[in-house]
């Protein structure tokens, strides 16, 4: 049997779309985030003042004893904190530029093309950056723009793509599944990126993601079609089972209805609650670190290894999630509407329980860190919660709703580092983190009561807006 003849009748299309899908965040997080862990290794920190540590140790005691400053792990560049900090933060300066447009792009051009080159067009720039390394760090900080240009289309993209390919009553647990290759990437990329560190240099680490990148590049333009009826390979009994359940692709791209859109309450709640999740979970993912080295006082091994295990348990938990929503579905034990709603209650508000409960444990590193195990893992939820609820509300729009409701969120992922840094204010204290864990409590838990009061589960009617009488929906009931 050759590779086409297996592919056609061996595996269903959208499955393998499913597949590629979940490298496709799995790259996305790696290619973005593998800075964290090279930048260690890149600045010198011997040629830097060191910072004034009055506060570290002073609570918990210190569980290391080696120097953190230690000039045999010392990189070649003398970057401050300052300029660490922008650099990495400014992937988020192009990310939230794209997101809208990117989304829009995917409804009415191509998911395929977009989202392929979204990633590849990363790997290349990984490629570049230990090159434009050895010169100024303004360098770096273009280059970290024009990624998260790149990348800003990947999530309200895979709505549209979704929107064509997955059925209402395998959407939960397909975009939990998909969707999951996030956590998985940032569950591999700190000790991957550590290990090729320590073995063959920082440098590698940006040379072998990227390289991989076109690997990945290669197989998603040979596998993937924007639409069932445009692939050749697909079994004619999965196309018609899809378009039965989905519907065929509309012949005309309706154009967005935007006062309807703006007046609708069932969109607010999604932004909403993206806003809220959003808060948390780059404030855990972002300052998590930080909290372990100056509070918990890990030394950066453990630090890595303790501050990726989160991500482990989200990961499963989504999964696992999805599957028993698609479930619930399927024995028809609830409905679209109240799954979204449960979901978004357990992962928003058994989240903010979660980091309220963390301001109790002081310095009980094993109850904190098994209570911020909790916070992170629930999240998971979310992936069957709130972010497929576009599709069910609007699927001809979903990648455009995502685009706007995830760039609201993901203004979070800029204001959390400056509400964290004027929060502590230099002084890393139990109780100033404490604040820090209220205030973001406070937005699991409001984003979540305001998703449970004003959600729905069923097609807008300003879903049909601008679609001619000729087609199809892209969504059939």
């Amino acid at each position: 049997m050759t590779l086409t003849q297996f592919l056609k009748n061996g595996i269903p299309a959208r499955y393998i779309m499913a597949f590629m899908s979940f490298l496709l965040f799995v790259f996305n997080y790696v290619l973005r985030l593998n800075i964290n862990i090279t930048i260690v290794a890149m600045v010198n920190y011997s040629s830097i003042e060191r910072a004034n540590d009055s506060g570290r140790g002073s609570e918990c005691g210190l569980k290391y004893t080696a120097d953190p400053y230690d000039p045999k792990n010392d990189g070649p560049f003398p970057w401050n904190e300052n300029v660490q900090s922008t650099i990495i933060s400014s992937f988020f300066w192009g990310y939230i530029i794209t997101q809208v447009p990117g989304g829009r792009l995917c409804e009415t051009l191509s998911s395929k093309w977009v989202l392929g080159m979204s990633i590849v067009l990363s790997g290349v720039l990984n490629l570049i950056f230990p090159l434009v390394a050895q010169n100024n760090p303004i360098y770096l900080i273009i280059i970290r723009i024009l990624m998260g240009l790149c990348q800003g289309p990947t999530f309200p993209g895979m709505h549209a793509l979704m929107a064509r390919w997955i059925p209402t009553e395998e959407r939960s647990m397909m975009t939990a599944f998909v969707y999951a290759g996030s956590q998985f990437g940032t569950l591999i990329v700190y000790p991957l990126a550590s290990y090729i560190t320590n073995r063959l240099g920082w440098q590698f680490v940006f040379y072998l993601m990227g390289g991989a990148s076109f690997v990945w590049g290669a197989l998603w333009f040979y596998l993937i079609y924007d639409a069932p009826a445009h692939h050749p390979r697909i079994h004619p009994e999965e196309l018609q089972y899809l378009e039965n359940k989905i519907g065929k692709a509309h012949k005309k791209v309706p154009n967005v209805p935007w006062k309807a859109v703006i007046s609708s309450m069932a969109f607010w709640a999604i932004l909403i609650a993206n806003i809220g999740n959003n808060w948390g979970f780059w404030m855990l993912l972002i300052e998590l670190p930080i909290y372990m080295k100056h509070i918990l006082n890990y030394d950066l091994q453990k630090n890595g290894l303790l501050s990726s295990l989160p991500y482990l348990f989200m990961w499963l938990f989504s999964i696992f999630y999805g599957c028993m929503a698609d479930l619930a579905l399927r024995k028809n034990w609830l409905t679209v509407k109240s799954i979204r709603k449960i979901a978004t209650l357990n992962s928003h508000f058994c989240g903010a329980l979660a980091l309220i409960a963390v301001t109790f444990t002081g310095c009980n590193d094993v109850l904190t860190l098994i209570l911020l195990n909790v916070a992170v893992g629930v999240q998971g939820a979310a992936y069957t919660g709130f972010l497929p609820n576009h599709l069910d509300i609007a699927p001809n729009f979903a990648a455009t709703l995502y685009g706007i409701t995830n760039c609201a969120g993901t203004i979070s992922s800029i204001i959390v580092p400056l509400t964290a840094g004027a929060v502590t204010n230099g002084q890393q204290t139990l109780v100033n983190w404490r604040k820090l864990f209220y205030i973001s409590a406070a937005f699991y838990a409001g984003g979540s009561i305001f998703f449970t009061i004003f959600a729905q589960g069923e097609v807008q009617p300003w879903n049909e807006t601008g679609v001619q009488d000729d087609t199809e929906s892209v969504d059939k009931k």
